[in-house]
């Protein structure tokens, strides 16, 4: 079965959207740095849940984080790093540690 890709904001907005025209919806359950993500466990409580809504099955995905930089620019160019908090406090000194960045 093909599906077109569909992206949503929050959890709550993909949670929200599944209906007639959006028929399947993939949210977080945890994650590798923060553990559970709590609003996923919230909307599952729902009364939707059951109704309109059910939940099919479970799938794990593998993340890969990517440093962006200028082209022409190399690892050992880059001084300072502006990213996410998930990454900014958990992958991005491990998969950069022998460089001194200033993370922000």
């Amino acid at each position: 079965m093909h599906l077109p890709k569909l992206t949503a904001g929050a959890g709550a907005d993909v949670f929200h959207s599944v209906g007639p025209s959006v028929q399947l919806a993939l949210l977080p359950q945890e994650n590798s740095i923060f553990g559970i993500v709590t609003e996923t466990y919230d909307l599952l409580r729902c009364s939707d849940v059951g109704e309109s809504k059910w939940i099919r099955g479970a799938v794990t995905l593998s993340v890969r984080h990517c440093l962006v930089v200028r082209r022409g620019k190399t690892i050992r160019d880059v001084k300072r790093v502006l990213s996410h908090e998930q990454v900014r406090h958990g992958l991005l000194p491990m998969c950069f540690l022998p460089i001194r960045l200033r993370v922000l």
